[in-house]
């Protein structure tokens, strides 16, 4: 990789900018520099962005990284340039009709999941990057009304969200809030499409499509771990089911605090649909990060490969949050990790976040990485409609099944 550390002010800048170079900033740079899109990126630690161009010298020996100004004289910034570049910012092309997605001019911030710090920076990069510029965020689950309502020009805003591991994962969220301008939402598509990633346009609400299934699932997993479930019984049944990884280790992908603030905010919509698993809590207090920095439920070697068995501390903290432990079959496993989140989607459909169970099978497969051909709401079908029904009723009292009435005449249309 070269490093060019005299230069600047370089003679041109790359369209896209990328604001926060955490665990999945990381991986939106990756998947940028994979598709040969030069990238800005930005973040306020100089140290952190000193470790991604000595990781990236690895990982993309080919791409020239130039230290830049600091983005609105503020944010560290380094450009990468990738070896074959599309049109970007040059004296020759700046003029160039934004219909052309090389000439795109588009910010995505993936900072942490805090509406505030999230407020904040979409206010300074609106004042630094222009109004004309496009704004999209890589919130997980913050309505984004929410975050722009106090900008100059909210209608240039919208949702971009990316999954993790985002190489894994192709699809992107575009998340369309009231009052957005068209063009924004197709910039924003046209983008996703030229870094590969195939777009599901959805609502603007708490959770958007994927993570308002993941949260009860992965609650789930929690609450039956402190119910003497074991992470063994809890892995297998889920990738029987068809999910390509352990609820655990998905948190460990993700993040122990990203995913107690995704979780935060699906409580803070729905207070009555959930029952907050403590050991969540006690994992982000043990300040154990998860696969980015080597241990959270899981150990990880420097080569990202998973221990078998969970981490000791994470074993000695599911103990200590144990309540009421007993044994567990797999198919009451089966029921307390999925049904949650059939529900879930029947609620999406009824909320009309998006409007179609295709839609939902398309959230799945490319949001989750679901592995089983036939599709998410095949394998409920396989289960039959009165024991599904059984099922459902027996765990009424449980707040995660609380709103299933009807669920399986409007998903299935009472087949």
């Amino acid at each position: 990789m070269n490093t060019d550390r005299q230069a600047q002010t370089p003679a041109t800048t790359p369209n896209i900018y990328l604001i926060g170079g955490g665990v999945v900033g990381k991986a939106i740079l990756a998947a940028h520099l994979q598709a040969g899109c030069p990238v800005a990126l930005s973040d306020q630690n100089p140290e952190l962005l000193r470790s991604v161009t000595a990781q990236f010298a690895q990982s993309f020996p080919d791409v020239r990284i130039v230290e830049a100004a600091s983005l609105g004289n503020e944010l560290p910034t380094l450009h990468f340039w990738p070896p074959t570049e599309p049109k970007g910012k040059t004296p020759e092309n700046q003029n160039e009709s934004d219909s052309d997605p090389g000439g795109i001019r588009l910010a995505i911030e993936s900072i942490t999941e805090k509406k505030e710090a999230k407020r904040s920076l979409l206010s300074q990069l609106q004042s630094w990057l222009g109004k004309e510029t496009i704004l999209c965020s890589n919130t997980s689950t913050l309505p984004i009304h929410t975050l722009t309502d106090h900008l100059e020009a909210p209608e240039k805003v919208c949702g971009m969200h990316f999954f993790m591991p985002v190489d894994k994962r192709p699809l992107v969220e575009i998340v369309i809030p009231k009052g957005v301008a068209e063009k924004t939402i197709q910039n924003a598509v046209q983008h996703a499409t030229r870094i590969g990633k195939p777009t599901l346009p959805v609502a603007d609400s708490p959770g958007f499509v994927v993570n308002r299934m993941l949260s009860p699932y992965i609650n789930e997993a929690l609450l039956l771990l402190g119910e003497g479930a074991s992470a063994e019984q809890i892995e297998q049944v889920s990738r029987e089911f068809g999910m390509p990884m352990s609820p655990l280790e998905l948190i460990d992908w993700i993040g122990p605090r990203t995913a107690f603030d995704a979780g935060r905010v699906y409580w803070q919509a729905f207070p009555k649909r959930i029952d907050p698993a403590p050991i969540l809590t006690g994992m982000v207090k043990s300040k154990k990060t998860g696969r980015g920095s080597g241990e959270g439920f899981y150990s990880y070697s420097g080569e990202g490969e998973r221990s078998k068995e969970l981490a000791p501390a994470a074993a000695e903290l599911i103990q200590r949050y144990s309540r009421h432990p007993r044994a567990w079959t797999h198919p009451e496993i089966r029921a307390q990790l999925f049904l949650p989140m059939l529900i879930e989607a029947d609620l999406i459909l009824a909320d009309q976040v998006v409007t179609t169970t295709d839609e939902i099978e398309t959230a799945m497969r490319g949001g989750l990485g679901f592995e089983d051909p036939s599709g998410f709401f095949s394998a409920f079908r396989a289960w039959g409609k009165a024991d599904l029904a059984e099922d459902l009723y027996q765990r009424r009292e449980r707040r995660s099944f609380s709103s299933s009435d009807g669920v399986l005449k409007r998903v299935f249309g009472g087949v």
